[in-house]
């Protein structure tokens, strides 16, 4: 291997923070710093936006919460002894005009802040709405020297403006000047949600930049949830080859140190698509319930598909002690539904406890009838059941100080397939950005090592059991047709060129479905488009060409 100019130990931190713990942070950052110097790094970076957490969106209109993190980079700069720190903050704009802060990065030295670099490009797409805020650096990286080698400093999205990786390009590309100035070492401090394909995507990327300007890449990432973004982390150190000499494990802090010219630890990275998600649903989760100080949840158990992979990721989450389900049956819930969420309770090791609705039910019926003169029949008796459920659900949240688990997948929420105040409710939904398909595969996925979910749940037709003998199929179109239109038309916003008596039906549920969805809880993000954050869609209006 062609080795560089290099004679001192880089660490890179990828760490967890929370938005505006900022306490917290500085906490995080003094067991890094002492973990880097412990291996001899002279050099350590710690991630966008470090001092706030990605992303602090409107709370960066209190001049507390800004000022906040002021103070966490200056108690940052006071750690700087013996070893040089790289970390982003959120940065003032002086000038009268523009966007009132940078997204920036500080360079310490001697405890001292040497120099400060400005983000040049700011993402403003889908999840990113980084201008709404920031405004755009001077377009010059900021290139420092230190132990012989020529380091220069970017921020996230300017390594990802290559047109032979990406499709969509800025005008200016912050890193064509590397071998202009004679750069070694391109650093980049970044928070790159994560999505699925994600992480090797980004890999491929890392390797591509170090191959064409030949420069050694230290990558730091923030890892951990943040609301419905998760962070995979994907810090890495690699040689100017391209060669991966250290890496983080995907979901998990870690600080790595390496002099680029030694191969370290490679950490083991999920084997399949699913491993991903899976990995990802319960980060999420854990730090949803970790960051809003409620660690116990609650979810109702219906026997089906979708209640029983929830359940199964809230226990990886957080532990059989801290997951309650309940089953709340009325006279159309089968004696194999309540056999099977029982079952599954069991095999789980949670709590379980059985509440019928029947009798509220029947109250509701007899009130009704005697109020408007005639029974209380179709979809207004059926969405009657989960409004009922969610009442009882919820009084049990706020009994035991438990967040509700929402269990709707994507491709229901899609077409709207949930009721308002009923089962659409609840503090996250897990399954919201999964469609019915890899719901089935996340089952297979918990069953794999121990059978956790009974076959029944597995092999029976979905069914809401709101009327005798309902099924989903009889409002949906077949789930496998269902799932590739989603993907289709919210993934990757397309019309499909065959448009038969399905379609239609997507067409008329999807259209008229949106003020529905924007009143969903946050669902966590796996994919590269998600009902969330992203999404920014009219609710009265006609979707051209539905």
């Amino acid at each position: 291997m062609e080795k560089i100019r290099f004679t001192l130990k880089i660490a890179v931190a990828q760490l967890n923070p929370k938005i505006g713990a900022f306490s917290k942070q500085i906490e995080k950052a003094k067991q890094a710093i002492a973990q880097a110097k412990k291996q001899g790094a002279e050099l350590l970076l710690f991630p966008e936006l470090f001092t706030t957490g990605y992303a602090p969106r409107d709370l960066l209109g209190y001049d507390s919460f800004v000022d906040g993190n002021l103070a966490a980079l200056k108690a940052l700069a006071k750690l700087a002894d013996g070893i040089t720190i790289l970390t982003g903050f959120v940065e003032r704009n002086p000038a009268k005009t523009g966007k009132p802060f940078f997204n920036s990065a500080a360079l310490i030295r001697n405890k001292k802040i040497e120099a400060v670099y400005r983000k040049t490009l700011l993402p403003y797409y889908n999840i990113f709405e980084e201008e709404r805020y920031f405004e755009a650096g001077d377009k010059h990286l900021l290139v420092f020297d230190q132990g012989g080698t020529r380091f220069a400093v970017s921020i996230c999205e300017e390594i990802w403006n290559q047109p032979e990786h990406v499709h969509r390009a800025y005008e200016h590309d912050p890193l064509s000047t590397l071998k202009k100035k004679k750069v070694d070492v391109l650093l980049n401090l970044s928070a790159s949600p994560f999505h699925v394909g994600k992480p090797a995507e980004r890999l491929e990327l890392l390797k591509s930049i170090a191959k064409k300007h030949k420069v050694g890449i230290a990558y730091c990432s923030q890892v951990g949830a943040n609301d419905d973004l998760i962070f995979d982390g994907g810090s890495v150190i690699m040689s100017k080859q391209g060669k991966v000499l250290a890496s983080a494990p995907a979901f998990e802090e870690a600080v790595l140190v390496n002099d680029l010219t030694t191969p370290g630890r490679v950490a083991k990275l999920p084997k399949s698509r699913i491993e991903w998600i899976a990995r990802a649903l319960e980060l999420g989760l854990r730090d949803y319930t970790k960051k809003i100080g409620v660690p116990r949840v609650i979810l109702g158990l219906s026997g089906g598909i979708d209640s029983a992979v929830a359940a199964c990721i809230a226990v990886k989450a957080l532990g059989e002690a801290n997951v309650l389900g309940i089953l709340l049956p009325s006279r159309f819930t089968s004696n194999d539904s309540l056999a099977d969420a029982i079952e599954l309770g069991s095999r789980l090791g949670i709590e379980t406890q059985t509440i019928s609705i029947e009798p509220v039910f029947s109250a509701y019926e007899r009130q009704w009838l005697e109020s408007e003169g005639q029974p209380l029949t179709g979809v207004s008796n059926e969405n009657l059941q989960p409004r009922i459920r969610m009442t009882w659900l919820m009084a049990m949240a706020n009994k035991g100080n438990r967040l509700l688990l929402n269990t709707s997948n994507k491709s229901e929420i899609a077409m709207g397939y949930a009721t308002l105040y009923g089962d659409s409710s609840g503090a996250l939904a897990l399954l919201g950005d999964l469609v019915k398909d890899d719901v089935y595969k996340l089952a297979a996925y918990y069953n794999a090592d121990e059978l956790v979910i009974p076959d029944r749940i597995l092999t029976r037709a979905p069914t809401a059991e709101l009327r005798p003998n309902q099924t989903d199929q009889d409002s949906l179109p077949p789930y496998p047709i269902l799932d590739k239109q989603v993907q289709k038309v919210v993934e990757r916003m397309e019309l499909p060129a065959a448009k038969g008596k399905d379609w239609e039906t997507f067409r008329r549920l999807y259209a008229a479905a949106e003020y529905k969805r924007r009143q969903l809880p946050p669902a966590l993000r796996v994919t590269s488009h998600a009902f969330g954050t992203g999404r920014r869609m009219p609710i009265a209006a006609t979707p051209i060409e539905l």
